[in-house]
């Protein structure tokens, strides 16, 4: 019970003045009210919500500047804002928390404790340890903050990161298939640097794997951001290959394995499309076709 209540009593800083009022919730009682005011008052009595929230925003400041000197930030750029967060927190004391919290706080604790339930955290909170754990809890907010800030920080921004990769990929499904086709050009590369000859591996994208993997590259990309597997070809004598991706439409055109050079011996002209049922080639490492669509 105690944990749970504790918890709630930070939630309701962060979350109650943006929640509405539920006209579908039932009228708390009049002994309802009564004991969530008074509840409310022996958690909240010494400012500890205020303290909660500066405990917050104190730790964010912290974050915040710690990152900043890690990129280099001129230190006119940190004072500016070491400054923004003291009028922050001159402006967090002006705030009447508890009036602004009041009626969602009844409204909330109404919802999910009996008038039996509510008289008991009264009791607990009026005892020696309800009084303590009042006390120490911006302390554990703070302290909780620091720790998780450490051994979850990294964790966030590693996610964060990752979800950012997966919404370019929905948006940008052709950038996706060239970051593919870049990895698989340079573990080509790779492999023929290491041949006495500089020869390019053999056979198709099927096969391809196992020359590559995992010396040049950690995984072979299954299938394109349209599903389809990339395509690959090597010529007769090891010197030149091609990688491509068949596009939205999902059928390569019939040239784009083919190695082909111009009349002079050189690669062919690059060729600029701006529809993703185009396919995306690459030939000797460099791309030959791509995509760049308007905006």
């Amino acid at each position: 019970m105690r944990r749970t209540f504790l918890a709630a009593v930070v939630v309701v800083v962060v979350v109650a003045a943006a929640l509405p009022l539920g006209a579908a919730d039932p009228e708390p009682s009049k002994r309802q009210r009564e004991l969530i005011v008074e509840l409310l008052g022996l958690t909240a009595g010494e400012g500890t919500m205020q303290e909660v929230m500066s405990s917050i925003l104190d730790q964010s400041e912290k974050q915040f500047i710690a990152k900043a000197e890690a990129r280099g930030d001129v230190p006119r750029d940190l004072e500016e804002r070491k400054e923004l967060y003291a009028f922050l927190h001159e402006e967090l004391a002006r705030i009447d928390v508890s009036a602004a919290l009041a009626e969602p706080a009844i409204r909330i604790y109404a919802k999910y404790y009996t008038e039996r339930e509510l008289a008991d955290l009264v009791a607990f909170y009026r005892t020696p340890t309800g009084r303590k754990s009042i006390k120490v809890l911006p302390a554990i907010v703070r302290e909780s903050a620091e720790a998780s800030a450490k051994s979850l920080g990294p964790l966030l921004e590693e996610a964060a990161s990752r979800a950012s990769d997966r919404q370019g990929e929905k948006r940008r499904p052709w950038k996706k298939a060239m970051t593919d086709i870049r990895a698989l050009t340079e573990a080509v590369e790779s492999y023929a640097r290491e041949k006495a000859d500089s020869s390019y591996p053999p056979g198709d994208f099927a096969s391809l794997g196992r020359f590559l993997v995992p010396k040049h590259l950690e995984a072979m990309p299954a299938k394109d951001p349209w599903g389809t597997p990339y395509g690959y070809a090597a010529s007769a004598d090891g010197q030149h290959y091609r990688i491509a991706c068949a596009g939205a439409d999902r059928k390569f055109e019939p040239t784009s394995l083919q190695i082909v050079f111009s009349a002079d011996g050189t690669r062919p002209k690059d060729k600029v499309n701006e529809r993703l049922e185009d396919d995306i080639i690459a030939q000797d490492g460099v791309f030959v076709q791509y995509l760049v669509l308007k905006k």
